[in-house]
């Protein structure tokens, strides 16, 4: 479910938004359920540094984990719904950091939950020799409710969502890469991050205008006391939306506009299945059925958002009085999401998260609030 109890101020630093937002999704996905962490705000108010940091480079990871452990994969297992290949090592690309900043403090979300994923999976491989596991990964953007693969990019061919009877909505034709280390993650994103769709707003010059999905398949194959084999899989998927703001309000003209009104009806759904889950979890819903399908985000996400799986909705807000509309808009999403149900955590106080957050915001924004 979505926990909507946390409200960090502008100087928190990335460690203390991951221990809240990220850690216990990677260690419920090592245990088995499926995760989901998106972030979602306006333009320009730090969803992409929030989930990235800055551009990932694998020099950068190497120098936060040392020397890395090679990874056991597992032979001849089934492989998931689309092509798996082998990834290809890639050295020689690195981005030096010019930041002047301890890269360590600047990684986001991603880069966190990556070495976590690993760092779990290695502690198992470490306790039990009969342990073994596979990771695959995906990248792919949804722009104007079509889907593009950011691995293999295709520009003039989007995806088709597909419905699987067992294991439930996948996109046909989605490259996954078979991953051994956290490097070939940082290589992954990076390249994707250059296929991105982006257009200029008024809020940011290279405002993202697609939601671009990072997507863990993990397989774990253990022994049990019987020795018969157990083979445990769970998904994670790490979301970065587009701007929330409202068309007009950015700026757009022409495409852009166009592009603003498809990414406003993808979250709109979004808004939707957020407020159906909510009152599911309260009793409210009845028989209400859950819009996934509405939306090609939502239907692909439908099976962490909701469900037996646990998420975390991280909402990104810019300070500046200017912005309270859309502040109070994202606010408000947030602590209805608040009220979601999982079957993998539990959660509540989204009543008094909103009530919070929005005596915080006309503090803030007032002529003699509190500076920010």
């Amino acid at each position: 479910m979505v926990d909507a109890n946390v409200s960090h101020p502008p100087y928190a630093g990335q460690d203390q938004v991951y221990a809240h937002v990220g850690k216990p999704i990677v260690g419920n996905t090592l245990d088995g359920y499926n995760g989901c962490v998106f972030a979602y705000g306006q333009t320009g108010s730090g969803k992409t540094f929030t989930m990235l940091g800055y551009a990932p480079s694998t020099s950068d990871i190497r120098a936060r984990k040392g020397s890395l452990a090679s990874v056991a994969s597992m032979e001849n297992s089934t492989p998931l719904d689309g092509a798996v290949e082998p990834f290809e090592s890639d050295d020689g690309d690195d981005v030096v950091d010019k930041t002047g900043l301890d890269p360590n403090e600047l990684q986001g979300i991603i880069p966190r939950a990556c070495m976590d994923l690993f760092d779990g999976l290695r502690a198992k491989r470490a306790k039990d020799s009969d342990f073994t596991y596979r990771v695959e990964v995906s990248y792919y953007e949804i722009y104007n409710e079509k889907v593009f693969d950011l691995i293999r990019p295709q520009r003039n061919t989007d995806l088709r969502i597909r419905n699987s009877p067992n294991s439930g909505p996948f996109i046909e034709g989605l490259t996954w890469k078979m991953v051994s280390r956290e490097e070939d993650v940082a290589r992954v994103i990076r390249k994707g991050m250059q296929e991105r769709h982006t257009a200029a707003t008024k809020f940011n010059d290279r405002s993202s205008r697609s939601h671009a999905i990072l997507t863990f398949n993990i397989v774990q194959l253990s022994m049990d006391d019987s020795d018969n084999a157990f083979q445990m899989r769970s998904k994670l998927n790490l979301v970065d939306l587009a701007g929330s703001e409202r068309t007009g309000a950015a700026g757009a003209e022409g495409d852009e506009f166009h592009d603003g009104v498809k990414i406003n009806q993808s979250l709109t759904v979004l808004g939707r299945v957020i407020d159906r889950l909510a009152d599911l979890s309260q009793n409210k819903g009845g028989g209400l059925s859950i819009p996934y399908r509405d939306s090609n985000l939502t239907w692909v996400l439908s099976d962490s958002i909701g469900g037996n799986s646990q998420t975390s909705m991280v909402a990104t807000i810019s300070p500046h009085s200017i912005n309270f509309d859309e502040m109070r808009q994202t606010i408000s999403r947030a602590a209805r999401a608040g009220g979601g149900p999982g079957a993998a955590a539990e959660g509540g106080g989204w009543q008094q998260l909103h009530e919070r957050a929005r005596a915080r915001i006309r503090e803030e924004a007032s002529p003699g609030g509190k500076k920010v």
